[in-house]
């Protein structure tokens, strides 16, 4: 299962979980709240109807099938290769017995014990008025739990505070007003209706839980939530492009040991392994070929790759429109990631949900589902957001 950071203008948890309820996943929460109702009847009578199923008999008389664990004789026929249900699986029959392809029908002589015995269907999959079946469910479902902080506590950093600040309604920094209410660093006029106390400041900051593997935040610089003008943005976008920079440091040294391992010779079998994948017909050579210049260009990324994963360091996308990367200088491969978004998604101004990917399990993403113009969009609302708004970072789940 997948976690994965909101960001989330609220006044306070209530107000929060109001803006999330929107994309709850009723399957998960039993919300009803946000949902549609899918009527699934007629492919479900069509199925029943027509479909047949793997079943064992002895002579006339029906055993059951692979699925009807809680029957003795089927338990103690069916050999297993691992938990649950596999390809390997199969049945281990005895004297008398044979496995025949069976209708539903005869399987299950009502619709209701076939619905309810193959596909989990109670009350809750029928419509009270027409007994028709089918499922509730919330299109625009995005998760199904989620906790303030959670895996990402202490997310948000805090800019320092002096004994007193204002913003600057230009250029937004924050700092201590002198005798003339202007700004420091462009000269405009501070907003002094932002000046806040610091004591009040830290009142207004906050943490929430923990993950499953960390305790909540314990670093007073940094928060789970907290007014957006205390919110140290630049700071954490330097922060964010540090951790990349240190994939391209990492991967420029592991590159040069390994053309000094490349110019000394690599062993016969190694350059054999890679050139036969960079020669290998099919989608997989073509998009190596693709991804490198040329056979020399592949084996020293294909060694690059062998020192990352030796040092236990992260390696790189070594195929597709990520491969030029190692071509570029550290410079201009920071420049690709001067506008991230610092959160996978976040809730605008008018309560739609914008994402960076669609999420699925096992934290495997589809680009297809990212809102346009993400990383603008993200800048755009964060910077738009009123000194005073609180701002939360939730670890989502799905």
């Amino acid at each position: 299962m997948s976690h994965f950071t909101v960001l989330v203008a609220a006044n306070d948890e209530a107000d929060l979980r109001g803006k999330l309820l929107p994309f709850h996943e009723y399957e998960s929460t039993g919300i009803e709240e946000y949902t549609i109702w899918i009527d699934e009847h007629d492919n479900h009578i069509e199925a029943y109807q027509t479909g047949t199923v793997e079943a064992v008999w002895y002579g006339n008389r029906l055993v059951g099938t692979k699925y009807h664990q809680e029957n003795p004789e089927i338990k103690s026929m069916w050999q297993r290769e691992g938990i649950g249900f596999s390809s390997n699986d199969r049945f281990v029959l005895r004297a008398g017995y044979e496995v025949r392809e069976t209708p539903f029908t005869v399987v299950y002589p009502s619709l209701e014990g076939f619905m309810q015995d193959w596909h989990g269907y109670g009350p809750n999959h029928r419509d009270a008025q027409t007994g028709r079946y089918g499922r509730r469910t919330n299109p625009n479902s995005k998760w199904d739990w989620y906790s303030v902080g959670g895996r990402y506590t202490g997310t948000l950093m805090l800019k320092p505070v002096p004994a007193g600040y204002a913003q600057c309604g230009h250029c937004l920094t924050m700092q201590k007003p002198g005798l003339i209410a202007v700004c420091k660093q462009c000269g405009a006029p501070l907003d002094m209706s932002s000046y806040v106390p610091p004591d009040t400041i830290k009142k207004q900051t906050g943490n929430g839980e923990g993950g499953a593997f960390n305790r909540p935040n314990q670093n007073p610089n940094r928060a789970d939530w907290a007014p957006a003008g205390v919110v140290d943005w630049d700071r954490m976008l330097e922060e964010h492009l540090e951790y990349k920079m240190t994939d391209w440091r990492n991967y420029h040294s592991a590159m040069e040991v390994a053309r000094v391992a490349v110019t000394d010779g690599l062993p016969a079998d190694q350059v054999e392994t890679y050139s036969s994948e960079y020669h290998e017909e099919g989608e997989r050579g073509e998009y190596i070929r693709a991804a490198f210049g040329s056979l020399d260009d592949c084996i020293l990324m294909k060694q690059t790759m062998a020192v990352l994963r030796q040092r236990r360091q992260e390696p790189w996308a070594t195929f597709g429109a990520l491969a030029n990367l190692h071509y570029l200088s550290l410079d201009e491969y920071r420049d690709l990631f001067a506008n991230d978004p610092l959160t996978f998604a976040f809730i605008d101004k008018h309560g739609a949900w914008q994402q960076q990917a669609e999420m699925g399990w096992w934290g495997i993403t589809d680009p297809e589902g990212a809102t346009d113009g993400y990383g603008a969009n993200w800048w755009h609302f964060v910077r738009g957001l009123p000194t005073e708004q609180r701002v939360y970072v939730v670890d989502c789940h799905i």
